[in-house]
Formats: structure tokens, C-alpha cells, sequence
């Protein structure tokens, strides 16, 4: 059965409505039709992006997900397949290891009626990790619509230019065909309290109904300022990798509030382990650290520990996060 919306690539989200009519279901029909969603799992994808995307889809209780592999696409599990979907281009590949941290952006007011619930913010924040710099392609045909601005200027790694990212497009959005395509260069499905976003853009690309999330997942009163790794703070972060890794107990909570106070990217294949850590503080704080950064990857790790914890006061504190860490769900 064909998939009916959604291709992420590293770095570029696409989420692209396949050669489907336009739907004019009751509300009754739309919840027993689930919106089947596909997330790219392939070379160029990474695999915490892959597990991310994967998990903010499932906020919404009308949406199917699986992912895709390149021998999928090449045996015709979409209608079509195409990555010169948005009329962009992209300028200075050269420094796409710019680095990385919150960012900064802010919505145009076609981007507000997609994301009403950030209408009344002059500012919001989300993850971004490297990547593309967009600017309109004045060779291409297709017209798109920029959403959303890029306000943050990255360029603290691989020599990058100052003044490169800022000004230049956060969100993209065009007609394709039959289709739509929504195209981010940041990654609201690893920041907590925006993975609402990722199912917002598909429901846009397939002109479904937009539905409230659950109000637990979706605060973007979380972030209110710009959060970026300097050069410093990633010599820092790998002090605290090699913490957790032979630490003292104390140590490790500490490097633990260290890295969720700087948004640490790679610090999530880091905690799962520490679930099972001897000391309980450590075993606490890593449940807090999941359920904190809403990552729900990590859901089966934390229930398997709530349920195999001998000691019963820190099961009740890995209750409580698990408790937490289940409520963004619908």
C-alpha cells in the first residue's frame, strides 16, 4: 500500500502528499483512515533524526508511521520520489559542519496560520544542527513561500562565515504536482516542547484538518533564549561524556545537568545507558534528563527500568518521569 506523506533526509525535512484526492472524509471517516506517514532510514538519514521524527509522528493519533529504506522507494512504496522539490538552493555547503544549539526563528504570517499556537511570540526556539543555508534558486520553476526566518547566526565550527544563517529561511513551503512540500533546516522533532510541529507539517502537506496536541508536548514557553555550543562549551561536553563514562555518582548528575542545560545533540546516546547505572541518583537523574527533553525514543529504556528497579524509592522516582514522559502522548 502506498505511503501518503512524509520523506526526511538529513538535515532537509520533506514532506510530500502523494497522487491522493483531496480528502473530503467526515470527521467520523478521518479517524478510522489513518494518515500513513514514512520516514526516510538510508544513507544520508541520521539515525537519531530517524528515531526523533519517528516519535513526534506519533503525537498525533491519527497518523500511522514507519520508515522507509532506499530499496522501499526503488520498489515504488510512493507515487514519486524526488529531492528538487522546494525551489531552494543551497550556498556555502563548503561550511555545513557550522554548528550547532537552540536557535532563534521567527514566523512570517503564512507560518502563523500554520502554527497558531507561536502566532503570539515574536520569537521561538529550535534545535538546529548544522546543515543548509536556503536562498531562492532563480533557476528553477517552482515557487515556494518562506515561512518562517533563521534570526540565529551559526558559525562557531569548520571555519563557517559569520552572518551566514541569519536572515535566511527557517521554513519553506510549495506547491509539487498534486502535492505539497514543507521543507525545515532545523529539527523541531528533537526539541521538547516542539515535536508538535513535525505532524503539523504533514497534516499541511496532505490539506488535512490541523488538531490540537496534547498540552504537555506542546510548550513552547520552554526555550527564551538563543543556546548555541561555542568552542569552549564543546570541549566542556566531552568532559562530560568521559564523566559519565567513569565518573563518580556526584560527578555524573552533574555532567547530566550540564548537558541538558546546553542542549547537548550527542548527549542522547549517552543517558539510555545510564537508566541502569549502579548508583540510584544517576539512575534518577537519567530518567529525569528523558522525560525533560521529551524523547521519547527512549519510552520502552524507561518503562523496562521503572519495572525491573529493586529499590522502591527510586522506582517511584522513575514513575514520576515515566508518568511525564507518557503524558505528551495522545
Amino acid at each position: 500500500m502506498k505511503t501518503t506523506a512524509i520523506l526526511f533526509l538529513a538535515y532537509l525535512a520533506l514532506c510530500v502528499q502523494c497522487s491522493v484526492p483531496e480528502n473530503k472524509s467526515t470527521k467520523k471517516e478521518i479517524s478510522t483512515q489513518p494518515i500513513k506517514v514514512g520516514v526516510f532510514d538510508g544513507h544520508g538519514g541520521a539515525q537519531t533524526c530517524i528515531w526523533e521524527t519517528v516519535a513526534a509522528i506519533r503525537l498525533d493519533p491519527e497518523m500511522e508511521v514507519c520508515t522507509i529504506t532506499t530499496a522501499d522507494i526503488a520498489n515504488n512504496v510512493l507515487d514519486y520520489t524526488c529531492i528538487q522539490l522546494n525551489g531552494q538552493q543551497a550556498i556555502d555547503i563548503e561550511h555545513d559542519n557550522r554548528g550547532h544549539g537552540l536557535a532563534k526563528f521567527t514566523l512570517c504570517e503564512e507560518g502563523k496560520k500554520i502554527f497558531p499556537e507561536l502566532a503570539d511570540r515574536d520569537t521561538s526556539f529550535v534545535i538546529y544542527y548544522e546543515g543548509p543555508v536556503f536562498i531562492n534558486n532563480p533557476a528553477d520553476t517552482i515557487q515556494s513561500n518562506t515561512l518562517a526566518i533563521m534570526e540565529s547566526d551559526v558559525h562557531e565550527e569548520g571555519n563557517a562565515p559569520a552572518n551566514m544563517t541569519n536572515g535566511k529561511p527557517f521554513f519553506v513551503a510549495n506547491n509539487y504536482g498534486k502535492g505539497r512540500v514543507f521543507s525545515s533546516i532545523a529539527h523541531p522533532e528533537g526539541t521538547p516542547g516542539m515535536m508538535w510541529m513535525i505532524p503539523r507539517m504533514v497534516r499541511w502537506t496532505l490539506n488535512k484538518p490541523f488538531i490540537p496536541y496534547q498540552s504537555s508536548a506542546v510548550r513552547p514557553d520552554l526555550f527564551n533564549h538563543e543556546s548555541l555550543m561555542a568552542t569552549d562549551d564543546l570541549k566542556q561536553e566531552e568532559k562530560a561524556f568521559q564523566i559519565l563514562l567513569s565518573g563518580e555518582s556526584e560527578q555524573k548528575v552533574a555532567a547530566l545537568d550540564w548537558l541538558e542545560a546546553h542542549h547537548s545533540w550527542d548527549a542522547k546516546r549517552w543517558v539510555q545507558g545510564l537508566l541502569y547505572d549502579a548508583s540510584p541518583a544517576v539512575r534518577i537523574r537519567a530518567a529525569r534528563y528523558i522525560a525533560d527533553t521529551h524523547y521519547l525514543p527512549f519510552l520502552p529504556n524507561l518503562q523496562a527500568a521503572y519495572r525491573t528497579e529493586t529499590d522502591k524509592a527510586t522506582q517511584e522516582e522513575l514513575k514520576t518521569q515515566l508518568e511525564k514522559l507518557t503524558a505528551l502522548l495522545p
